[in-house]
């Protein structure tokens, strides 16, 4: 079965998303309040973590040209 599901958000989005959640967690925020401050459920705020291997924003743009790089 082929994978037709639309993405929402780029991968430099969810990197940034994710960064800032953390950062506001650090201060004192709960899942709730991060969640209505990104603009995302807690569902996906979940399988986006867990996906994302925490990964800084300028490794997945080198990553991203990497692998268009490998394409040609």
């Amino acid at each position: 079965m082929k994978d037709t599901a639309r993405k929402r958000f780029t991968v430099q989005q969810i990197t940034k998303m994710l960064w800032e959640g953390e950062a506001l967690f650090k201060q004192g925020s709960t899942v709730d309040e991060v969640c209505r401050r990104i603009g995302i459920s807690k569902q996906a705020y979940y399988c986006l973590r867990k996906d994302s291997c925490k990964m800084r924003v300028d490794q997945v743009r080198c990553l991203k040209e990497l692998g268009k790089e490998n394409g040609r």
